[in-house]
């Protein structure tokens, strides 16, 4: 569902209550597969899966650029927003690269700026973060010699540059086109000085400059975070990190950029790999209208790992996805590859990696008691990453756990932006409502079967929740309280990384049967066999206010049966319970709270007389009155098959002409 204004109302309200942007992107991709469209306000963003780019990015609809200012370089490719005027800039700016670029120099000038700016601070005795400025200096450094060649920067012009670009980029990240020297985006006089200038020194062609630029800002900048990235992976995975190694010493660069592709393809660094493109005209593309004007990212493949619950291809070539496809794809590539395994291989032959056991996270035993206040909506648990250093304490990371939306026992992992990972295991018990009655499941079984599968049940209304392991379905009877709203069945694998959801689906139980199928999302058949005991009637019973689409549609029924009784005259016109209750909003007087600090208090008595009213039209039918006003989760788009309710359409008589 969209709503014009908001954009993409589910996955607005994710975001609002503490899921990530990863999360939330894996949980579409689930959903609609490979290619899935998301709006935030006027912005459309098309996500694209990883099978899905070569047919997808090759497209010329599909190959624009968001240029949203005028290029202050020429011929900056990623300014250029059609296709079309770029292909003759990309041909010669491919053909200067080819004939210019020499690897041999490239990682000569990579280990060189290294030794210079990088072994100083890592070969200290005392624990050091990550070098993040001097990788960057030597990265710069890197990038000067290959485009530049004898008329590299000086240190003095490349702490200009890397000034001057940084500006530039969070500019452009932020959206602030504030204007600058002569006219030129902040940054960009200043960059635009420091190259000329070097590229009058050289006698190259003003080739250099887009692609100096394009290679600072595209590669120097995101490099740092890229390399800590990589070397993190390598820490945590040591035999990998041994074969990076071996590969270092004895010169294989193929290996050493399999590897590394190795580490940036295993988890989602960023969501998105590579700029965005723009969507220039509608196209179709497998059945699916992909709009003018939208924004194109490829989705990092990790993210459909997650989705799916699979492991990645060891053959796959992830280096595919990092520089694009078509007619957009990065020029960049080889500029990268001579870099990449040159600083990478460089720090492995001097350096053995390994977690830093004093300052890792060891597990927390529990449990421990967290008691929530307030309505449901507030249960929220923030888990935050800390950093304890000298100078103060400092907030890596923050993650929000809302318990409305997860099972009464869970984990989850969350992948950390500054390397690792934090797992968090809960077990929630709610004070909900009670009942008398006690569903004892026999058995259970189902058609198929699966290793570290497990299944839960969990009350729609009732705070009760059971867990089997698969191999315990057809052995192990269960009891607990018997939810007459129904149950949510969910099939689980196991994983360490974070449990993946199969299948769901809701199951409905009558009383007087024994009886009961279910179909997961999946497609897995679970036959239940249960009895229901009775604890007895209450005196004090209260009505249970369900969610609608979780009702029986002859409960469905009954209750809109019990809304056109409140309707009937009892003498002349305007004579009903129902017109009587409607009238305390301004027939003959105002009796309402609207726009007061009174109204929550006020609105729940009257939501009760409502209540009341229903339930006494329900006895007037012959039934027991065992009946509640029931309500429409407005954040769950799609429950049970429905939308709206099945008795929608048959309401249409109980409307105002006029509606």
């Amino acid at each position: 569902m969209s709503v014009p204004i908001l954009g993409s109302v589910s996955v607005l309200w994710a975001l609002i209550r503490g899921k990530s942007l990863l999360q939330v992107l894996s949980d579409q991709r689930k959903k609609f597969g490979s290619l899935f469209l998301l709006k935030f306000g006027p912005s459309k963003q098309v996500w694209v899966s990883p099978e899905m780019l070569p047919q997808v990015y090759e497209l010329p609809q599909c190959a624009g650029r968001p240029a949203t200012f005028k290029d202050p370089f020429g011929d900056f490719l990623f300014l250029v927003r059609d296709p079309k005027d770029a292909k003759p800039l990309r041909e010669k700016q491919k053909e200067w690269l080819e004939k210019n670029l020499d690897v041999v120099k490239i990682q000569q000038a990579a280990k060189s700026a290294l030794a210079e700016h990088v072994w100083p601070t890592l070969d200290e005795s005392t624990l050091q973060s990550f070098p993040e400025d001097q990788v960057r200096v030597a990265t710069y450094s890197a990038v000067s010699t290959a485009l530049l060649g004898k008329a590299e920067l000086s240190e003095g012009e490349l702490a200009r540059l890397m000034t001057a670009t940084r500006e530039y980029s969070q500019m452009r990240v932020k959206g602030k086109f504030g204007k600058g020297e002569q006219g030129l985006p902040p940054g960009a006089a200043e960059i635009r000085e420091i190259v000329e200038a070097a590229i009058a020194r050289s006698g190259q062609k003003d080739v250099v400059l887009p692609l100096m630029v394009a290679a600072s800002v595209g590669g120097a900048e995101i490099f740092p975070t890229l390399l800590h990235w990589i070397l993190l992976v390598l820490a945590y995975k040591p035999a990998q990190q041994e074969a990076v190694a071996a590969a270092a010493k004895s010169g294989d660069t193929t290996a050493l950029l399999r590897e590394t592709y190795r580490a940036l393809r295993s988890k989602a660094y960023s969501v998105a790999l590579g700029p965005p493109r723009k969507v220039l005209a509608d196209v179709v593309v497998d059945d699916m209208l992909i709009p003018e004007g939208a924004l194109l990212f490829a989705m990092h493949p990790a993210i459909v790992d997650s989705a799916l619950g699979k492991t990645s291809s060891e053959e796959e070539d992830f280096s595919k996805y990092a520089f694009g496809l078509g007619p957009r794809s990065c020029l960049g590539k080889p500029l990268a590859e001579a870099i990449l395994p040159a600083i990478v291989g460089s720090i492995l032959e001097r350096y053995k990696l390994q977690p830093d056991n004093s300052s890792s996270l060891e597990d927390v035993e529990g449990p421990f008691a967290v008691s929530f206040g307030g309505p449901e909506d507030s249960e929220q648990l923030a888990v935050e990453l800390w950093d304890r250093i000298q100078e103060g304490d400092e907030l890596l990371e923050e993650v929000t756990i809302d318990f409305k939306d997860e099972a009464i026992f869970g984990r989850k992992t969350w992948v950390m932006s500054q390397g690792g990972s934090v797992s968090f295991t809960w077990s929630l018990s709610r004070k909900g409502q009670s009942s008398n009655d006690q569903l004892h499941i026999n058995q259970i079984s189902s058609d198929s079967e699966g290793e570290s599968w497990y299944l839960l049940l969990t009350g729609e209304s009732l705070a009760v929740q059971q867990r089997w392991p698969w191999e315990l379905l057809r052995v192990q009877p269960r009891q607990m309280s018997f939810d007459e709203q129904g149950y949510l069945v969910e099939a689980w694998k196991a994983d360490p990384a974070g449990d993946v959801l199969l299948g769901e689906a809701i199951l409905q139980l009558a009383p007087k049967e024994n009886a009961a199928t279910v179909e997961l999302s999946n497609g897995v058949r679970i036959d239940f066999s249960y009895r229901v005991s009775t604890g007895g009637q209450d005196p004090l019973r209260v009505v249970v206010r369900k969610e609608i689409r979780l009702m029986p549609e002859a409960e469905q029924l009954r209750f809109l049966a019990a809304l056109q009784k409140l309707m009937e005259n009892k003498e002349e016109s305007q004579s009903s319970e129902y017109f009587r209750l409607a009238a305390y909003h301004g027939w003959p007087e105002d009796y309402c709270a609207h726009g007061q600090e009174t109204f929550p208090g006020w609105h729940r008595a009257y939501l009760y007389e409502f209540e009341q009213a229903i339930i006494k039209a329900d006895q007037d039918l012959g039934h027991d009155g065992n009946i509640g006003v029931p309500y429409w989760d407005w954040t769950r788009l799609e429950l049970n098959g429905q939308v709206l309710p099945l008795v929608a359409p048959d309401s249409n008589d109980l409307q105002p002409n006029s509606f």
